[in-house]
């Protein structure tokens, strides 16, 4: 049983708008609004649709920046800690083409990562079909993209929706990026 993600993610765009209770909360938790930091995008990023179910695609935020999202815990791969990507863009347009969403125009201002705790994802590794995967699991400290890019800032934290973490988790992030950034692409690394 793959383990359900309830993901709530708050992109603020500009550090200014601290008075959003989102950004309260973040700025409570560590100590002041600071944008979040860039990160790497990754080798399969998705460029076409738009979907809320994460596990086929890409979605869209509301006006107010809010995504909530569905997924799975993931999985791991050889020399990376478990994460996942994000990409934020500014301006784009939605086109219906055929059924399917798709973006256009504006700019990408924000492309980033987000790590799960190392000790949740040891209990993870413990469940089926999380238990198959025979790869050594690369843990956060072990990962030089986590921590050359401030990853201890982007560990998501974890609710369980029951007493059980196999009941499901969700987990609200807020995400403060500069709408004007056009960053350049780190390296192109899983």
């Amino acid at each position: 049983m793959l383990l359900k993600l309830i993901f709530i993610l708050i992109a603020v765009v500009h550090t200014g708008l601290c008075e959003h209770e989102s950004v309260k909360r973040c700025a409570r938790a560590v100590g002041a609004c600071h944008l979040t930091p860039q990160g790497t995008e990754g080798p399969y990023y998705w460029k076409s649709t738009v979907r809320r179910n994460i596990t086929e695609g890409t979605l869209v935020s509301d006006l107010e920046g809010r995504v909530v999202f569905d997924t799975i815990y993931p999985g791991w791969y050889r020399g990376r800690a478990t994460h996942i990507h994000i990409k934020v863009h500014i301006g784009a347009n939605l086109t219906n083409i055929d059924g399917e969403m798709y973006t256009t125009g504006g700019h990408v201002s924000h492309t980033g990562q987000f790590y799960f705790d190392d000790n949740l994802t040891d209990k993870v590794a413990t469940v089926a079909p999380y238990m198959t995967n025979n790869i050594r699991r690369t843990r956060n400290n072990e990962d030089g993209i986590y921590t050359s890019e401030d990853g201890a800032s982007m560990i998501a934290p974890i609710q369980f929706l029951t007493n059980e973490f196999t009941g499901g988790m969700k987990t609200e992030v807020t995400v403060a990026i500069d709408p004007t950034a056009t960053p350049e692409l780190l390296d192109n690394i899983p």
